[in-house]
Order: C-alpha cells, then sequence, then structure tokens
C-alpha cells in the first residue's frame, strides 16, 4: 500500500489501480494516532471540572448522531449515514473525549476508567483493558466499512453496539464532575 500518500500515488502510475490510492497504511494510520492520542495521553496528569464536562457532552453529542444513525439506517438512506458515520463526531471528536475521560482519576475511580477503557488501536496488548471505547470505535469502523453492503438491520446492529457503548460511558460520568 505505501507509506504515504505519495508512494500510493507513485503505484497508481504504475498500475492504474485507483481502488487503493486513498487507503492509508498501517504505518500511516499509527503515526497519526502516535502524534495526536499517545502524544496527549503522556502529557496529562489530570483534568480540570471544564474538560471533563466538555467530554461528556462530546459523548452525549456522540449518542445523539448514533440515534440519527440508527433512523437513517432504518430507511436505508445510507449517503446520509456515510457522512455521519466519518463525522468528527463520531470519530476524532468521541475518541478524544473518551482519552479524556480515561485519563480522569480526579472524577472517576479506577473500575469506572477501565470500564471506558482504551482506544481500540491501543487496547490489545492490555489484559482484558478494551472497554466500552474500543467497542464503539470497533462497530463504527465495521459500519464504515460496510455500509451500503448491509441489510438496514445489520447496520442497526453495528449502530446499537456502539451505541450501548457511549450509552455505558455516560451512565460512568453523568454527575461525577460535582464529585
Amino acid at each position: 500500500m505505501g507509506s504515504s500518500y505519495t508512494d500510493r500515488l507513485n503505484r497508481f502510475n504504475w498500475d492504474e489501480n485507483t481502488s487503493t490510492v486513498n487507503i492509508r497504511s498501517y504505518n500511516e494510520i499509527m503515526s497519526s494516532h502516535r502524534s495526536d492520542n499517545v502524544q496527549m495521553w503522556q502529557s496529562r496528569n489530570s483534568i480540570s471540572k471544564s474538560e471533563f464536562e466538555r467530554a461528556v457532552l462530546a459523548v452525549g453529542n456522540a449518542k445523539q448522531s448514533l440515534q440519527k444513525g440508527k433512523k437513517l439506517a432504518n430507511k436505508s438512506q445510507w449517503d446520509q449515514l456515510t457522512v455521519l458515520i466519518t463525522s468528527p463526531v463520531l470519530n476524532r471528536e468521541l475518541s478524544m473525549a473518551c482519552s479524556l475521560l480515561q485519563s480522569s482519576s480526579d472524577f472517576l475511580s479506577l473500575e469506572e476508567r477501565a470500564e471506558i477503557g482504551f482506544d481500540w488501536g491501543s487496547c490489545a496488548w492490555r489484559s482484558n483493558a478494551c472497554g466500552a471505547q474500543a467497542d464503539a470505535q470497533e462497530a463504527i469502523g465495521e459500519l464504515k466499512k460496510y455500509v451500503g453492503l448491509l441489510e438496514d438491520f445489520e447496520a442497526v446492529f453495528c449502530l446499537d453496539v456502539a451505541l450501548r457503548s457511549v450509552t455505558d460511558i455516560l451512565s460512568i460520568t453523568t454527575g461525577k464532575a460535582n464529585k
């Protein structure tokens, strides 16, 4: 696949296969993961009350988007669903919010933070530490991969898994900012 967009374009010039030009390699994905998430995790000692509240709000926004996604899936509105599931609300914002909440030892117990868990790409080496965040990311990723190919009820199932996960996170975090 190449290690960069330029590599993929060069390969395209050689074989004219357009189907993989925009598919990032594992190294590219992990590079952005390391520069965004890991750096944030290492720099975090504690978070403020307002950061905690904003993170909870971002998870709440993700829940609303997932509920909207279920309605779109039930109506087979695949183009609109694709836009929704690739939006920042269900990707970067949800991931960053969960990572903040997972590191919020001033507001959540160790057990509660373990329930939130880690990013899907970072939890496999931890013993049973994936948690709700990884479940939501995996379900959304599955839907992104197969949107338009799934039957309505299969897409709704993926959305239900993600919805259950963000609901679990909200049940853990609701009211904890006043701790």
